[in-house]
């Protein structure tokens, strides 16, 4: 949680502390900081349910996976958002 933070509040200082930084830096450094909001959040949301799992471990329940299948969905799945964004491995 560090570390978005610590990203999130360089880019604001820098834009703070020099009111001639050019519209496109500023821009730049606000998708950033956004993006590292948004890292932040899931974190939070990460770490909340792990709580509610540690509260509460009969709430849940298990069940065995196929990890092949499942890394093959989520292959098939990065390999549509790779395409539709026109990135190459």
């Amino acid at each position: 949680m560090k570390t978005p933070v610590s990203s999130i509040q360089g880019y604001l200082e820098t834009i703070v502390n020099n009111p001639t930084l050019p519209r496109e830096k500023i821009n730049a450094f606000l998708e950033r900081s956004y993006a590292q909001s948004n890292r932040l959040a899931h974190l939070l949301r990460d770490i909340s349910v792990l709580t509610r799992m540690e509260e509460a471990p009969n709430m849940i329940e298990t069940e065995p996976v196929n990890l092949t299948t499942m890394m093959r969905n989520i292959l098939n799945e990065v390999t549509l958002e790779l395409e539709e964004k026109q990135i190459t491995a």
